[in-house]
């Protein structure tokens, strides 16, 4: 053990004896036989080599009425150990007089050969403890499963305990129980908005194809494999031997308005890319999107100079990313399945490790190759100058392009030149953008944004649709406390918490404060701080 000598050409450590560990600081106490001082220090060496019991002990034992009671027994070492240790041990009943049955004792002292007896002694034996059973796992072992088992084609989302079950019906279709049918309500815009009912995503494809609205479904899955024959996505191979086969699923997802209506059922097929290994099937993944601090100064400039916003979206856009490693993937349901075929993808697939990052690098050498110069402070700014001078920004957030620029013709021209890579979908002047309501007035120079629908959703989802307003977001007397272990549900308040942020960084600032002293007891979170973030809520 290390000592705070000044002396530098002194010893720095003594030999001690353990006997115990400090509870409220992460250090060990030191019982110095040479001294008899104790020490506290964290700078320890153990020595666990050679017996440091005493071979021969003697007790003094006052009246006692039990035998078989754990007791204190203090240990004095001989001086060639010059230690000593504290010992809790039993003694054999059978080593004890008759007579020492009768009062009980919790504590005894024990001194070595030569120390001063105050009553009889009596040798005793110290018992070591019985060695621990080992705990055997009594678990039934079974064969392992094969990456490209069918049990893997199952769908593990789930939407809520009740209300996403399913049943099977004499017909063999597939729908919720009746008592479980969840409609969603959403209340869109200001007062004079409209309301929308809309029936949850299905989870997995026979939900969608027993549903009243599977024809729209049936339709968008089409338009799906028309992009995988279109662009080349896969090769149907035999299966290779000892391969590893990723599965896939359908995704499906109802694209709403500004107003809140429907407006297109998309069917994604996604890779089940949780069974890829790194270094094998992938190595990198890290793709940026355009910053939300981006795209504001963006809507600043178009404000403040008059400029043209217009938006395009790319159809399935990670679909035009090229794959370097070799995958190999089921085929999906309904479709021309030979046996033992596998479909060799050709590129990025969703739900691929490498898909975004495969995007992002496809998009940025056409960008490059264009003439477009990559912005320093966003990578996903890019810029360029025309012949006449005029300026031209594109902003990517994964497949939504916005085009910027003052004059409308060169706006035009740079929208037809990515309609030659890509398969663009014009959407005119920006309406809707990363699930917020845009409106550019350019002659009176007011740009709007809006989270109305988004934050109607999140007050939905939470259970505070029908709460009372308050004027503030945060009580100016309250204090929240710091805890050491959570009160509330941890997930629950963290879900609470991360939906404000969103709002927070693109148009609710005001907010900023209040869902910062709430995020600071993320980890462990009372009922005051989830009064707090209801309350963030009401002013919502």
């Amino acid at each position: 053990m290390l000592t705070g000598v000044k002396d530098k050409l002194a010893s720095h450590s003594v030999q001690g004896v353990f006997i115990g560990l400090l509870e409220n600081k992460k250090a060990y106490i030191i019982h110095d036989g040479s001294t008899g001082k104790t020490h506290i220090s964290c700078d320890v060496v153990f020595y666990e080599g050679g017996q440091v019991r005493p071979s021969e002990v003697y007790v003094t034992i006052p009246n006692s009425e039990e035998s078989d009671e754990e007791i204190d027994v203090t240990v004095n070492a001989g001086p060639d150990l010059k230690a000593s240790q504290n010992y809790r041990s039993k003694v054999l009943a059978e080593n004890l007089p008759d007579t020492t049955l009768e009062d009980s004792s919790t504590e005894l002292a024990v001194e070595g050969p030569g120390a001063p007896a105050f009553n009889t002694p009596i040798p005793i034996a110290i018992l070591n403890p019985p060695p621990p059973e080992v705990c055997r796992s009594a678990r039934l072992k079974h064969q392992p499963i094969r990456d490209d088992d069918d049990c893997y084609q199952k769908s593990s989302y789930k939407h809520g305990e009740s209300s996403r079950k399913l049943r099977t019906t004499t017909s063999g279709t597939i729908e919720r129980g009746t008592e479980e049918i969840v409609k969603v309500t959403r209340v869109v815009g200001n007062e004079s908005a409209k309301v929308t009912n809309i029936d949850p995503d299905p989870l997995i494809y026979a939900e969608a194809m027993s549903r009243s609205d599977r024809a729209q479904w049936r339709a968008a899955c089409a338009e799906e494999m028309e992009q995988f024959v279109h662009q080349n996505i896969f090769d149907m191979v035999p299966k290779p031997e000892g391969c590893k086969v990723v599965g896939c699923k359908w995704v499906f997802k109802t694209k709403l308005g500004p107003d809140g209506q429907v407006k297109r059922y998309k069917a994604c097929l996604v890779a089940k890319g949780f069974s890829q290994v790194k270094g094998i099937d992938f190595n990198e993944t890290y793709s940026p999107v355009v910053g939300h601090s981006t795209v504001r100064t963006l809507l600043a400039l178009t404000c403040t100079n008059g400029w043209h916003i217009y938006q395009m979206d790319a159809k399935s856009a990670f679909l035009n990313g090229d794959l370097k490693e070799e995958i190999y993937m089921k085929i999906p349901p309904e479709q021309n399945r030979p046996e033992r075929h596998v479909w060799r993808l050709r590129k990025a697939l969703y739900g691929l490790k490498q898909a975004s990052q495969e995007w992002y690098t496809k998009v940025h050498k056409i960008m490059v190759g264009l003439g477009y110069k990559v912005s320093i402070a966003d990578k996903c700014v890019f810029t360029r100058i025309d012949a006449n001078g005029y300026l031209i920004i594109v902003a990517v957030y994964v497949d939504d392009f916005l085009f910027i620029s003052k004059s409308l013709k060169f706006v035009e021209s740079s929208k037809w030149e990515m309609s030659g890579h890509f398969e663009m979908k014009d959407l005119g002047p920006a309406k809707w953008i990363l699930q917020m309501e845009l409106n550019h007035d350019i002659s009176n120079g007011i740009t709007t944004l809006s989270q109305s629908q988004y934050i109607e959703e999140i007050l939905e989802h939470h259970g505070m649709a029908n709460s009372r307003p308050v004027k503030i977001p945060m009580d100016p007397n309250m204090t929240l406390p710091s805890l050491a272990v959570p009160e509330i549900d941890v997930i629950k308040y963290q879900q609470c918490v991360g939906s404000l942020m969103h709002a927070m960084v693109w148009t609710c600032p005001d907010i900023a404060h209040a869902v910062g002293m709430v995020s600071r007891h993320a980890a462990t979170p009372g009922q005051a701080h989830m009064t707090a973030v209801k309350r963030i809520f009401h002013y919502l």
